[in-house]
């Protein structure tokens, strides 16, 4: 029909939006051309997520790890996990930048965005040993130092000295029974 005609967008497939009701107008239609008008319309960005574990080699959780992913750094959190969010699609490389006191280890890789998906990865690191240290004084019967009496503790065999005293270092901590 020839004259001015008014239309409008009413719906749009997912992922594309429009922005305040731009997806009405007019066109004028005549005999002799085709009436044409543009519609714009914004495609949301194609995004994802991304769950970085950090575990120790018990498979604990490593709490306060940073991890590098896309130039910004995440913190793993009680659940050793830095849970990233809003990544555009694609390959992303993520780097073990700083672990907390107590752990060593580097981790690096890479994994793919995928748009509303959660990509995932597990970086495996070593938890020191704690340990500590102990002395175990031996007296006799009028509080003197008994010198060379021996003393096991942990499966080893310590002498005390002088002043009666077995020094023991580098025992994991815990209790532990002396004999």
């Amino acid at each position: 029909l020839v004259g001015e005609h008014t239309y409008q967008l009413t719906t749009l497939p997912d992922g594309y939006s429009i922005e305040g009701g731009a997806g009405t107008g007019t066109v004028n239609v005549t005999t002799s051309e085709t009436a044409s008008a543009t519609i714009t319309v914004t495609k949301a960005p194609q995004v994802g997520s991304a769950s970085i574990k950090v575990i120790d080699q018990n498979e604990s959780a490593v709490e306060g790890a940073v991890i590098t992913v896309a130039e910004q750094e995440f913190t793993t959190n009680a659940e050793g996990v830095a849970a990233i969010s809003e990544l555009s699609v694609g390959d992303k490389t993520y780097t073990l930048t700083s672990l907390p006191e107590g752990y060593s280890g580097e981790g690096s890789g890479t994994f793919t965005v995928v748009a509303n998906e959660t990509a995932s990865a597990t970086i495996t690191v070593t938890k020191a040993p704690q340990v500590g240290s102990a002395s175990i004084k031996v007296i006799d019967q009028n509080e003197a130092a008994v010198e060379g009496a021996v003393i096991t503790v942990a499966e080893q065999e310590f002498t005390t000295n002088a002043e009666g005293v077995a020094a023991i270092s580098e025992l994991s901590v815990g209790d532990k029974t002396y004999t």
